[in-house]
């Protein structure tokens, strides 16, 4: 269910900055996590595969009694990537990840999204990257700011 990530995922990952990607896309969280309920939170890095879904998608699955959920997260980043888990093998939570999405593209990993909390059972709803770009260059290279 979730794995070690294993040597594959040794090395640096680009930043998407992009603000989409291909409806059923395979992304890739990972993070630290419990393994059952109430457990300790695993030594080794996790993963778990999920499939990105279309705002349009997603929103569907937020009405009418998790409207206030779905509004929130929209007014927080203008970029959202919405990904479910297409085996229903469990949810990859906040509290359970705390990683980030990863997509391959082209055969190189990218950075896509940021695990920010989300509800059980329903796709999980992840701010974009792309929102952070400008934020995350004046940190790293504060010189040219």
């Amino acid at each position: 269910m979730w794995p070690p990530a294993g040597p594959g995922f040794e090395g640096a990952a680009c930043l998407w900055t992009v603000p989409y990607i291909e409806d059923d896309a395979d992304v890739i969280v990972l993070g630290y996590r419990q393994t059952s309920f109430a457990s300790i939170f695993s030594e080794d890095i996790l993963k778990t595969t999920l499939k990105a879904q279309s705002e349009y998608r997603c929103e569907q699955y937020y009405l009418p009694e998790y409207q206030r959920f779905y509004d929130r997260k929209r007014r927080t980043s203008k970029n959202i990537l919405c990904a479910i888990d297409p085996d229903n093998r469990g949810s990859a939570c906040e509290r359970d990840s705390r990683g980030p999405l990863i997509a391959i593209i082209e055969e190189k990993p990218f950075v896509v999204g940021l695990s920010v909390g989300c509800l059980y059972d329903y796709p999980i709803i992840y701010p974009m990257v792309i929102e952070y770009i400008s934020w995350i260059e004046k940190i790293v290279w504060p010189d040219y700011y």
